[in-house]
């Protein structure tokens, strides 16, 4: 598979290689463009990143995280940011790409249900004001619309519906494929709900086709959703060979959770040059509601390379048998 990076050619992206002003170019592979990636969206428009010595690179997105994965795998990205459950679904070589950092606290996206739903609990006494438990519980039945099966959302919401002893089966997912695919199943009311990002997950509250039922505000409550289901990756090897790339990239990180933690409107505005497409009141209203996975984040990511060696030391010849928590693996 061959990347071009977006404004500019193959030739140009050389891994590890110094840019203009001794910068270091760094690829980089996200899923899409949601606050679930508000972190590195906005260490770029904000010029920390550049601050920090790297000129980083955004490749056209990919939304399947096996894909991505892959991506490392051979060499046609440097760091991707994708769904941390596709280290489960890939193959032995896909092992050998390791997690550098989460992308947040908990989940950013929304949980959004159609309209029919909502009426359909509200006559069970069940509302968007009713308790996190009653509303997880009141989707057993329900069919979920994914962006892909397995890794990423499918894998975090059964995730939470085991957590909570909701049964599903393998009906119960249904791939959308993109974001715009997402929102047009939920406004056929081809599937019940949906897991989507931020801001374009508030589409449907705003034309009156869908309904939070569970937010970022929500998800702390849960137990089942804290380790994030984001996070970046890299191949093993480069990350060996690219330490201090690696801590230069965490620092940045680092330096837009806390923009995004003390001041998500002038995070929300730097965003806004990067992804002007975006509604600028939505993009707004999501950053004040990620507001608080961000705080606390400067623990998650100072010194993370040496505190979570072990992480670098996933390879093939390991069983896929790891738990993220708390920025750590453990077998």
């Amino acid at each position: 598979m061959t990347l071009a990076a977006c404004g500019g050619s193959d030739d140009e992206v050389a891994t590890g290689a110094a840019g203009a002003a001794g910068e270091t170019k760094v690829r980089l592979l996200l899923a899409a463009d949601t606050t679930g990636f508000a972190d590195v969206i906005t260490a770029k428009s904000a010029g920390y990143f550049e601050k920090n010595g790297l000129n980083v690179e955004f490749l056209p997105y990919i939304a399947n995280s096996g894909t991505q994965v892959q991506a490392a795998v051979t060499g046609d990205t440097d760091i991707v940011g994708g769904a941390i459950s596709a280290l489960f679904f890939g193959t032995a070589s896909d092992r050998d790409v390791v997690a550098v950092a989460r992308a947040s606290n908990t989940q950013n996206g929304v949980l959004l249900v159609n309209s029919d739903f909502v009426k359909a609990q509200e006559a069970k006494g069940v509302t968007q004001a009713s308790s996190v438990e009653e509303r997880i519980k009141a989707l057993e039945g329900a069919k979920f619309g994914v962006a892909s099966r397995g890794p990423g959302s499918e894998a975090s919401l059964r995730a939470l519906l085991l957590h909570y002893k909701v049964p599903f089966g393998e009906n119960s997912f249904v791939a959308l494929g993109s974001p715009a695919g997402l929102d047009s199943g939920l406004k056929a009311k081809r599937v019940d709900a949906i897991y989507t990002g931020l801001p374009g997950g508030l589409n449907p509250v705003k034309n009156d086709y869908g309904a939070i039922w569970l937010g970022p505000a929500d998800y702390a409550e849960t137990g089942a959703w804290d380790a994030g289901n984001i996070a970046y990756m890299a191949a093993g090897p480069w990350v060996e060979q690219n330490r201090e790339t690696v801590k230069k990239f965490l620092a940045s990180l680092n330096e837009a959770r806390q923009l995004l933690a003390g001041d998500p409107s002038k995070a929300a505005e730097a965003y806004l040059t990067f992804s002007p497409k975006n509604d600028a009141a939505s993009v707004k209203e999501s950053f004040e509601m990620v507001k608080a996975n961000y705080e606390g984040d400067a623990k998650m990511t100072e010194n993370y390379f040496e505190k979570n060696k072990a992480i670098y030391e996933i390879s093939s010849d390991k069983p896929s048998t790891l738990t993220f928590a708390d920025g750590v693996w453990t077998e």
